[in-house]
C-alpha cells in the first residue's frame, strides 16, 4: 500500500481504536507479515465462507462480503436469518472497571439452518447440459430452471454464464445475473393450456369442439403451425400446441378474460422465490392485436 494512503486512512478515522490496512489476505502473506513483527501491525483471524459447488450454485447461492453480509442470492435474501443476532449486556463500572450494576441485557439468537428444495445431482446436471446447449448454439447465454410438477418444488436452476463466487475479482456483471429470474421473456406456449381454459369457462367452445386449423391471416401476419393441419380437436390442439387454434380461440373473447386468467395463475406478481432480484412481468390491462 502507498504511503500517501496509508496516511490518508489514518487521518479519515483519527479517533478510531484501528484501522484495517487489508482483509483476508492470502496465509502466505500473513505469515510474512507475522514475522516482520511491525509495530502497531497486528493480525485477526476471520471466517470467510467457502462455497463447493462453485459455478454450479452461483447465482442460486450468492455470496457474501468481507463482513459476511449477503450481497446475492440466498445469501442475501436470508441474510438476517443465516446470520442471527448477537446478545448485548449494559453495565455500569466503576472506575476500576469493576461491574457494579446490571442495567440491562438482551440474550443473542442463534443463526438459522435454510433447506433448499434444489437437488444437488440434478443441479449440477441441468448446469453441464445448459453450458453444452449454450457452446452447441453458440448463444450468449441461457437459464434452465426444472421444477417438480407434482408440488411446483424447483428442483434446478441455472444460468450460464456463470462465475466462482470463491474468486469474482474481475468478474463481469453479466455473468453474476440469474437469468431465470431476473431477464423477462414472452411465455410462448406455455399459455396455450390457459386460453383454452377460458374457452371453456365461457361457453366460446365445449369438449367436443373441432377447430379449423388451416393457417390464416390477420392484419397481414400469417398464424400458421409448424406441421399443417386441417382440422384439430381441443386435445389436439393442446397436443400439437396450434397457435392458428389457441389463436382463434382467443381472438373470440375479449382480453382482458384473458388478463384475467393470466393474473390468477400468477403472471405479472412477485414469485417469492428467495433467490434475490427479481425482475417482474407487468401484464397490460389493454392489449392490442396486430
Amino acid at each position: 500500500m502507498p504511503l500517501d494512503q496509508l496516511a490518508s486512512r489514518v487521518n479519515a478515522n483519527p479517533k478510531g481504536r484501528f484501522i484495517y490496512l487489508a482483509r483476508q489476505v492470502n496465509p502466505d502473506m500473513a505469515d510474512y507479515i507475522k514475522k516482520l513483527k511491525l509495530p502497531g501491525i497486528h493480525l485477526r483471524e476471520e471466517s470467510r465462507r467457502y462455497y463447493p459447488s462453485g459455478e454450479v450454485t452461483a447465482h442460486l447461492i450468492g455470496f457474501t462480503n468481507v463482513d459476511s453480509q449477503g450481497i446475492e442470492g440466498v445469501e442475501k435474501s436470508f441474510d438476517k436469518w443465516l446470520t442471527g443476532q448477537p446478545g448485548e449486556r449494559i453495565v455500569r463500572k466503576d472506575r476500576y472497571g469493576r461491574v457494579i450494576e446490571d442495567i440491562s441485557s438482551t440474550d443473542s439468537q442463534a443463526a438459522h439452518n435454510l433447506a433448499l428444495s434444489i437437488d444437488e445431482r440434478l443441479q449440477a446436471l441441468v448446469y453441464r447440459e445448459l453450458n453444452n446447449a449454450v457452446a452447441f448454439n453458440k448463444a450468449e447465454s441461457g437459464s434452465a430452471v426444472l421444477v417438480d410438477v407434482n408440488t411446483g418444488e424447483v428442483l434446478a436452476m441455472a444460468s450460464s454464464p456463470s462465475y466462482n463466487p470463491n474468486n469474482f475479482a474481475g468478474t463481469a456483471k453479466d455473468a453474476m445475473r440469474n437469468r431465470s429470474i431476473t431477464d423477462v421473456f414472452e411465455p410462448g406456449s406455455t399459455v396455450k393450456p390457459m386460453v383454452v381454459m377460458t374457452a371453456l369457462q365461457r361457453g366460446i367452445v365445449n369438449e367436443s369442439t373441432v377447430l379449423n386449423t388451416i393457417p390464416y391471416r390477420i392484419n397481414g401476419h400469417e398464424i400458421k403451425d409448424v406441421a399443417r393441419y386441417s382440422e384439430l380437436t381441443l386435445t389436439g390442439v393442446l397436443q400439437k400446441s396450434s397457435n392458428v387454434g389457441v389463436s382463434k380461440l382467443a381472438l373470440a373473447m375479449p382480453s382482458s378474460a384473458l388478463v384475467e386468467t393470466y393474473s390468477r395463475f400468477g403472471l405479472g406478481k412477485a414469485t417469492n422465490l428467495g433467490v434475490g432480484r427479481r425482475t417482474q412481468w407487468l401484464i397490460s390491462s389493454k392489449t392490442t392485436v396486430v
